[in-house]
Formats: structure tokens, C-alpha cells, sequence
């Protein structure tokens, strides 16, 4: 049975987290660059995490983008951080009250090393807020064993093969991260309880919306597998399909170690061999192009190996993928070439036996190829060989990202607790006393609107996940003569409405809704002019815009509508709603023509 767990990290609006910076993300041009490297150093206990180990073996230079109204001298790690932001701490207690956990007495900050480059000082700070709460999902209890409060990372922008480069706007911006338990079985409960998070964080105040604000790490692990933890999955309708591609890989990771076993083969420590006068005549355009660059093409022996390393692990990816990102990851290579996909890519016949003959691969034995620099070439061929070896084992413990395409590639070691030590720069924290306010949460507002206000169930969900609801909320209590359903169908609907009928690009404003439907709730304005004076706003005050678009007098109408009736006697009730709603270009309700010539349409 699969075991998922889930890790939240959502944005807080507040100010940064350790600093009096505002937390607003910023784009375009930096008003400065500084440089860096970044070196490992043990945990509190003495031990070197694997993660970090990994990351100073790239041996990469970092380069922050600084910006001067929202990066000061806490993110370039030149002045000790301020005190935790109080305002971002009482949004975490209002969370934790929210899932039922226990608030710590004391509150300690630690570092977590980080050495990718995402943080200029080379850990994270982060600090343990809340235990043991709770929730549900179809029935079933999840537990939430910790809540924390910690600094988001810098914002990455390139990575090349010597540096990588990053934005210091976002780091320092406060987040809530919750966990929980691996009580969730399946991919489908993964999305729901995703969704009951997110929507238990836009429930509170203080935390940002909008694409970005929010991410979902996702833990997986099946019987005989290991946990692996997926990285950064921002798009919860991927997130099922996440965790089916995840237990695909680790059930296929399996198979093939099984097979190899019974093959009864031990994959042995190969020197890589250099076979560039193998291709100083050929026609693969990778290998000529780095060959011409003055590198070399050399390629190692995988015993027993053959037929394996071509066997799809996730869609479209396959054990040769895992070498091959494993290496790109690792060692800087741009990808490989393997016997299982070979002749192909201009690569012979020939050349495959070539290869073999050099090689000693007999027929059941396999190979792996890479071009490029020497340097890289032989590194990355290492990388290869321990990847191959690590998953013939089984499947190993390690972080993985997200691809859009729902798969997942390798990104890091799994990092231990050997990473985390205690923040001296800090004193610890005495929480203050917190009672739970009695949120109204999201889900039940949805029910209201439905129950009491006589909206849909899908429009009801789609406004309390809209970043209107609470503007929606307070229209539909002012303007009891409009249809709830109406207004907020309109204010989420008007910008895409208007392109789609005037075509033009417009974002409508609070005031210009609140002005039309204080128009319509007093009968000013019919409603079928709504939309028309909206895409005008932009340019013109609704109210002089009503002017032009006023409901028509009753007894006006009602006197125009009997003497088309007259003059049109064999003309349809259809055709005559077109003759009227024509002449009065949006000034009366379609309602009440319609009641008008019913009425006069049977006399």
C-alpha cells in the first residue's frame, strides 16, 4: 500500500521574517550583484549531511540580485537577524488552532543547512511551532505532527554549469510549513487533503495569494521502496499524478534489482575508457560537435546490464534517464548515451560493436557513452556508475523536483538531521497565550452561499477560492434586491466577459462593481447593461456611464411594446423581445419585457 505525506509551505503577507523589509517578490533589473561560495559545515552533532556534501562537491559560485527598498544587510548575511516578526508568528498560532495542535511552550530557531545557493549564509532559519493537531479527509483522521515557522529562499534565475544565479527579494519572506503523517493511501486523497490545507490557509488572514504563494512537497514511499521526497509541486491538479508516476518509478526501480539479481551479475568498478578514434569519422552530431570543441567521447562497462538500462520507470523516462540526470545534476554533463537505445542518433551498427569490442561488454553486459570536456566526461561517467549501482540496490531515500509533466527527476540527497543546529542570534521564544478565534473556514462558508444565498455548489467553491470572496461576501450583504449567484458570477467572470464581447482588455475595479450594483440593487440600471457599462469604466465614472444606460420609464415601455404589438401582429414572442430589447439598447430588463408581452401578446 502507498504511504503519502505531505509537507505545505505557504507565504505569509506580512513584513520579511527576520529583518523590517517588506515582503514583496520582486522583477525586473537588481539595483546590485554580490558574489559568493558556500562551504559545508558539521551539525550540532559532528556529522556532515550528505545533502550539503553533495552540493560543495559542484564546486558552483552563487551570484544575489539585491534590490535597496526590500533586501538589507540580514539577506546578504552581513548583520544578525531582528527578532522573529511578531505579526507572522500569530498567523502560524491562528493555523495551528485551526488543526487542532498544540502550541510549544517555547519556541527555539534553528539552522538548516543549505548549500544550493538558495540562501546567502548557507542555512535556513526555521523554528518549530505546534505539534500533534489533526484533520480529516473522507473520514479518515491525518495527523499534523509539526507546524513551523521559517524564512523562505531566494528565488532562482539561472543556473549554468559554473554558477547559479538568484533573486534576494523573496528570501527572509515568512512561511508556514505543515506536515503530515503518511496516513494518506492513495493519490486522490493526496489532492484532497492538499486542498483542505490550502483552503484552511486562505481561511486566516495574512497570507498571500496569487500563483507561487503556496507549494506542496509530497513524501511517497511503498512497501520495499523508500521515502522520496518531491519537490515544489505549485499545481495541485499534477499532484495525483505525482504520486501514481512516483510509485510507478520505485515499483520499476524494484522489478529491475530483482532481475538483476537473478542474472546473478555484481556490477564492478569500471575504469572509464576514452573511444574518441571510434567516432573521429562519424556522423552523431553530439559527439562531432564536442570532438570539435577539442573534448573527447569515453564510455564505461555496466555489467549484466544489457536490456535494463532502456526499461521505462515513469512515462517517457527510463533507468538511462535516472544515469543520465543523476550525472547532469552531479557532475555537470548535458546527457548519455546507452546500448539500449543504440544504433541511433548517427551512431552505427558498427560503432555499437566497436564500442562492445573496446569495452569487453560480452552480451549480456551493457554501456554508457558521454561527450564533452575530459573532466566533465570522466566525472559524469563516475556519477553514472554510482547512480547504476544505487539503484540496483533498491530504491534509495532522495529528493526529487516536480516536472510539469507530472514526472520527476532527481535534485538531491535526502538530508539528515546532522544538518540542523540551534540559532545563537535568537533567544527563545515564549508564544503568547493564543485562543482560538472560531474562523469560520472556507468550506463552510461555500455551504452558506449555497444554503443560504442560493448559489451553486461549483460557483459557491469557485468564490471562496477566489481572492474576492471576502468583496463578494460584503456585496451580496449590501445589495439584497441582486441575485447573489448574479453578483458574484459577475465579479468573477466581468474581466474574461468583457474581452470575449467587446474585446477589449480590461481589469474592473472594487469601486466600478460597487457602483454598478448599487445602480442595479436600486433600479437605476437594468441589469443587461451591467457587462456594457463595466468595459467602459476604465475611462468613464459608472454613474455617468448609468446616464446613457438608465432603465426606461414602465409606462414608456409598456406603451412602446403595445404599439409594436399592433404593428407587428403576426410576429413571434421571440421576434418581438428582439424588437424591443433593440430599441432600448440595454436600458430595460429582458424580465420585465418578457412579463409585458405575455401579457399583452394573450389580450
Amino acid at each position: 500500500m502507498v504511504k503519502v505525506g505531505l509537507e505545505i509551505h505557504q507565504q505569509l503577507d506580512t513584513g520579511k521574517l527576520f529583518c523590517n523589509c517588506p515582503s514583496i517578490i520582486k522583477e525586473g533589473d537588481s539595483d546590485y550583484v554580490i558574489k559568493r561560495r558556500l562551504r559545508a559545515s558539521a551539525g550540532e552533532g559532528g556529522e556532515l549531511d550528505r545533502a550539503a556534501a553533495q552540493e560543495v562537491r559542484k564546486d558552483k559560485e552563487f551570484h544575489y540580485h539585491g534590490f535597496f527598498d526590500n533586501t538589507c544587510q540580514v539577506e546578504l548575511d552581513e548583520e544578525p537577524p531582528h527578532p522573529l516578526n511578531p505579526e507572522a508568528l500569530a498567523v502560524v498560532l491562528e493555523v495551528a488552532g485551526m488543526l487542532n495542535a498544540k502550541v510549544l511552550d517555547k519556541i527555539i530557531v534553528m539552522r538548516k543547512i543549505v548549500l544550493d545557493g538558495s540562501n546567502t549564509s548557507g542555512f535556513q532559519r526555521t523554528a518549530l511551532v505546534a505539534i500533534n493537531g489533526h484533520f480529516e479527509i473522507d473520514g479518515k483522521r491525518i495527523g499534523v505532527p509539526t507546524i513551523c515557522i521559517e524564512e523562505d529562499a531566494a528565488k532562482i534565475i539561472e543556473r549554468t554549469e559554473k554558477f547559479d544565479v538568484y533573486d534576494l527579494s523573496r528570501l527572509g519572506v515568512p512561511l508556514v510549513e505543515i506536515a503530515t503523517d503518511p496516513d494518506i493511501t492513495s493519490a486522490e486523497m493526496c489532492k484532497k487533503a492538499a486542498e483542505y490545507l490550502g483552503m484552511v490557509l486562505r481561511s486566516v488572514g495574512g497570507v498571500k495569494r496569487g500563483l507561487g504563494s503556496i507549494r506542496q512537497d509530497v513524501n511517497v514511499s511503498i512497501p520495499d521502496g523508500a521515502r522520496v521526497e518531491i519537490k515544489g509541486a505549485q499545481d495541485l491538479r499534477l499532484l495525483a499524478e505525482l504520486v501514481e508516476n512516483e510509485v510507478k518509478r520505485q515499483q520499476g526501480i524494484l522489478e529491475i534489482s530483482k532481475e538483476y539479481a537473478i542474472r546473478k551479475v555484481k556490477l564492478q568498478a569500471q575504469k572509464p575508457q576514452e573511444l574518441s578514434n571510434i567516432f573521429a569519422k562519424g556522423n552523431c552530431a553530439i559527439i562531432k560537435s564536442a570532438l570539435d570543441k577539442g573534448g573527447i567521447v569515453a564510455g564505461i562497462k555496466l555489467n549484466g546490464m544489457k536490456g535494463l538500462i532502456g526499461r521505462e520507470l515513469q512515462p517517457g523516462k527510463r533507468f538511462g534517464t535516472e544515469m543520465s540526470v543523476y550525472s547532469k545534476v552531479h557532475a555537470g554533463t548535458t546527457g548519455l548515451f546507452h546500448c539500449d537505445e543504440l544504433p541511433r542518433y548517427g551512431i552505427t551498427e558498427e560503432d555499437v560493436a566497436a564500442i562492445n569490442k573496446v569495452l569487453e561488454c560480452n552480451t549480456q553486459d551493457g554501456f554508457i557513452l558521454i561527450a564533452g570536456d575530459k573532466q566533465t566526461v570522466m566525472k559524469g561517467l563516475e556519477c553514472a556508475f554510482e547512480r547504476a549501482s544505487e539503484l540496483l540496490t533498491g530504491v534509495p531515500k532522495e529528493v526529487r523536483k516536480a516536472e510539469p509533466d507530472g514526472t520527476t527527476s532527481h535534485l538531491r540527497a535526502m538530508s539528515s538531521g546532522a544538518r540542523m543546529y540551534p540559532e545563537t542570534d535568537i533567544p527563545i521564544i515564549t508564544p503568547p497565550k493564543h485562543k482560538a478565534v472560531g474562523k469560520i473556514l472556507l468550506a463552510d462558508l461555500a455551504k452558506e452561499l449555497e444554503t443560504k444565498h442560493g448559489i451553486s455548489s461549483d460557483l459557491a467553491k469557485l468564490t471562496v477560492k477566489s481572492l474576492k470572496v471576502d468583496f463578494i461576501v460584503g456585496l451580496i450583504s449590501r445589495f439584497r434586491n441582486v441575485k447573489p449567484s448574479y453578483l458574484a458570477e459577475t465579479v468573477l467572470k466581468a474581466d474574461k466577459e468583457i474581452k470575449k464581447e467587446f474585446n477589449k482588455d480590461i481589469s474592473v475595479t472594487d469601486a466600478a462593481f460597487e457602483s454598478v450594483f448599487s445602480l442595479l440593487n436600486d433600479g437605476k440600471v437594468p441589469k443587461e447593461a451591467v457587462l456594457e457599462i463595466l468595459s467602459k469604466s476604465d475611462k468613464t465614472e459608472v454613474n455617468e456611464l448609468a446616464k446613457a444606460h438608465g432603465a426606461a420609464d414602465g409606462k414608456q415601455l409598456e406603451a412602446e411594446i403595445l404599439q409594436l404589438i399592433k404593428q407587428n401582429r403576426d410576429a413571434s414572442f421571440n421576434a418581438l423581445m428582439g424588437m424591443v430589447m433593440a430599441k432600448f439598447k440595454g436600458r430595460v430588463s429582458g424580465v420585465m419585457v418578457a412579463e409585458i408581452l405575455k401579457k399583452h401578446q394573450k389580450s
